[in-house]
């Protein structure tokens, strides 16, 4: 099953708070392999409407995703 996780802090492109969904897919190990999760894709609406300098050429550059991680 995979999780969403919503993160709010300060935006860089627009230099007010922002949030964001983060999607976490589900990992089955085999093996020696540990399962998991592996951040995969986000939503962000302000970037959605009118893009994002900050998210960079694959998007993966959004400071807000970096911090992005399950506990």
């Amino acid at each position: 099953m995979n999780r969403k996780l919503h993160i709010s802090g300060p935006c860089p492109e627009t230099g007010k708070a922002q949030q964001i969904e983060v999607t976490f897919l589900d990992v089955f190990g085999g093996g020696q392999t540990a399962s998991g999760f592996k951040k995969d894709a986000y939503y962000c609406a302000y970037a959605s409407d009118h893009g994002c300098a900050a998210r960079g050429d694959r998007g993966l550059d959004c400071p807000l995703y970096k911090r992005a991680h399950l506990a």
